[in-house]
């Protein structure tokens, strides 16, 4: 997910506006987020698990999820 889109997510289920750079600059805090170590996590996920997750995470509202 790139962050224009984190940020229209946001802004749907929340009615906050936030720019992609202050979502980055938070992001950025944490020194074990990067774009490189997400993608690489996203490879190496099993479709089978994926998918059993998906199936009890729609289980939960929006608002429930940290």
């Amino acid at each position: 997910m790139r962050l224009n889109d984190v940020a229209k997510f946001l802004n749907k289920e929340f009615e906050v506006e936030v720019t992609r750079f202050s979502i980055r600059r938070a992001l950025g805090k944490d020194a074990s987020w990067s774009k490189k170590v997400t993608q690489n996590v996203a490879q190496e996920q099993n479709a089978d698990l994926r998918d059993d997750y998906m199936h009890e995470a729609c289980e939960y509202r929006s608002d429930q999820l940290i």
